[in-house]
C-alpha cells in the first residue's frame, strides 16, 4: 500500500472501516453520486490508496525542448475526479482579480438558477487586461510599452497534498471528506498533471499569491495577470527596472513557488512586438489582437486537416456502402468521426474568430473557399452556425494547442 506519509497530511484512523462509514457516503454525495454508485465510489478509493497503477504515465515534448510528463488517472479515477471538479471546485470557485485560467464559465451562486453560470476567462481576457484601460484614462486603450513575463518551476509537482488538503477543507468545512478528495486528487505526494482537478485546484492554491501579487503590481504603469502558471506584467514605461523583476521573484518565491530562471523574459515594444499568453497585443481597440504569423500558418494547416478528414471519410463510408460492407458499427464509428471533426473546425474558426472578430486574415477567408469546394459549407455560413452556438470548449482546446506555452 502506498506510504500515507507521502501525501504530507496524516489522519490516525483514515482507513479504519467505522471512519469510512460515515465520511465515503457523505462525500459521495457531495459529487452527486446516489446510494447505488457507493460501491463504485469506494472501490475508486480504495483503489487509488493501494494500486500503484492508478495513474499511467506519458510524456509529450515541450516546445522548447524537453519533455513533459503527464500522469493520466484510470478510467474510474477519471470519471470521480470529473465529479469532483464540476460538484465542488468549479462551483465554489470565486477566481482572483489577476487569474484568467481555467474559468470558462463562473457559477454565481447568488443569482437565479438559470443566471447562476456566467461568462468566465480565458487567453483573450488575460491578453486584454493589458489593453483596457483605468477608469481615469483618456485613451479607449491601454497602450504599454514593456512586458516581463515569468514562469513557475513544476508548477503542478510543487503543490504538495497539504496544500491541497487545506483547499478542501476550507471548501467543504469537514477534514474526513477532505481528507477522502485529498487521496483522490493527489499522486505520489502532489497534483498530477493529467487529472481533470489539477487546473482548478492549482487556481485555489495560488489565491493568496495572486492577491499578494496584484497588491503589490497592479497599480501605476504596471498591470499584471496569471494564466495557469505564466505571470505577465506589463508597464506604460520603455523599460521594465530590474528591481521591479527581482522583487516579484522575491513574492513568488516566498510563498514557497519556485521560479524557473531561465523562462523570466523582458522586452520592449520598440524591440519586437508584445505577446501575452501567445498573443500579439495591438495599439488599436477596434483590433486590439493577432496571432504570430507561425501559429497563423498552424491555424490554417489544421483547417485543411481537418477538411481532408472530412473527405477520407466521406469517400471511405461510399466505398463501403458500394460494396455493400458497411457494417452499423463501422457506420456509427464513421459518424462520430465526421461530428468531431466538424466540431474541430468550429472550434479552429471559432477561435480565429475570438482573436481577428469580423475582420479575419485573407489565409481564412482562402480556407473558406477550399471548404465550399469540399463540402458545399460556405464561409459565412459556417460563421453564422459558430456565433448561433459558440463552441466554447472546442475554442478552448484550439487555443491551448495552437499556443502551447507561448511566451
Amino acid at each position: 500500500m502506498r506510504d500515507k506519509r507521502q501525501l504530507g497530511i496524516f489522519i490516525p484512523g483514515f482507513l479504519d472501516d467505522s471512519m469510512l462509514k460515515l465520511a465515503v457516503p457523505q462525500t459521495a454525495r457531495m459529487i452527486g453520486y446516489e446510494e447505488k454508485h457507493l460501491p463504485f465510489f469506494s472501490r475508486t478509493l480504495r483503489r487509488v490508496l493501494s494500486d500503484p497503477n492508478a495513474y499511467r504515465s506519458v510524456q509529450i515534448p515541450k516546445r522548447l525542448g524537453g519533455y513533459r510528463t503527464l500522469d493520466i488517472p484510470n478510467h474510474d479515477l477519471m470519471q470521480v475526479q470529473r465529479r469532483i471538479h464540476s460538484c465542488i471546485l468549479v462551483r465554489r470557485y470565486v477566481p482572483s482579480p489577476i487569474c484568467h485560467s481555467f474559468v470558462g464559465k463562473l457559477y454565481d451562486r447568488s443569482g437565479a438558477a438559470e443566471e447562476r453560470w456566467q461568462a468566465g476567462r480565458s487567453i483573450f481576457t488575460n491578453a486584454f487586461a493589458h489593453l483596457a484601460p483605468g477608469p481615469r484614462a483618456r485613451r479607449d486603450v491601454r497602450i504599454p510599452s514593456s512586458i516581463l513575463t515569468v514562469d513557475l518551476k513544476e508548477a503542478y509537482p510543487s503543490i504538495a497534498a497539504d496544500r491541497v488538503f487545506r483547499v478542501y477543507q476550507e471548501l467543504t468545512g469537514d477534514p474526513w471528506t477532505a481528507q477522502i478528495l485529498t487521496h483522490l486528487s493527489v499522486w505520489r505526494g502532489c497534483l498530477p498533471q493529467g487529472a481533470p482537478t489539477s487546473p482548478m485546484l492549482q487556481n485555489l492554491v495560488y489565491r493568496e499569491l495572486d492577491v499578494a501579487l496584484a497588491t503589490e503590481f497592479n497599480k501605476g504603469p504596471f498591470r499584471l495577470t496569471r494564466y495557469a502558471d505564466d505571470f505577465t506584467l506589463t508597464s506604460l514605461r520603455g523599460y521594465i527596472d530590474p528591481k521591479i523583476v527581482i522583487h516579484l521573484i522575491e513574492v513568488v518565491e516566498a510563498h514557497g513557488f519556485p521560479v524557473n530562471r531561465q523562462k523570466v523574459l523582458r522586452w520592449r515594444r520598440k524591440d519586437r512586438r508584445l505577446r501575452v499568453t501567445g498573443i500579439n497585443i495591438r495599439r488599436t481597440a477596434e483590433r486590439p489582437f493577432s496571432l504570430p504569423r507561425k501559429k497563423l500558418e498552424q491555424l490554417r494547416a489544421a483547417l485543411f486537416y481537418a477538411v481532408k478528414t472530412l473527405q477520407s471519410t466521406a469517400r471511405y463510408e461510399a466505398e463501403r456502402r458500394a460494396a455493400g460492407t458497411l457494417d452499423t458499427t463501422t457506420a456509427k464509428a464513421l459518424d462520430q468521426l465526421q461530428k468531431q471533426t466538424w466540431g474541430r473546425i468550429h472550434g479552429l474558426v471559432g477561435f480565429a474568430v475570438q482573436v481577428y472578430g469580423d475582420e479575419l486574415p485573407p489565409t481564412i477567408y482562402k480556407w473558406f473557399g477550399f471548404l465550399r469546394e469540399e463540402t458545399e459549407v460556405t464561409g459565412e455560413e459556417l460563421l453564422q452556425q459558430i456565433r448561433e452556438s459558440f463552441p466554447v470548449s472546442e475554442v478552448q482546446r484550439s487555443g491551448r494547442e495552437l499556443l502551447g506555452d507561448s511566451p
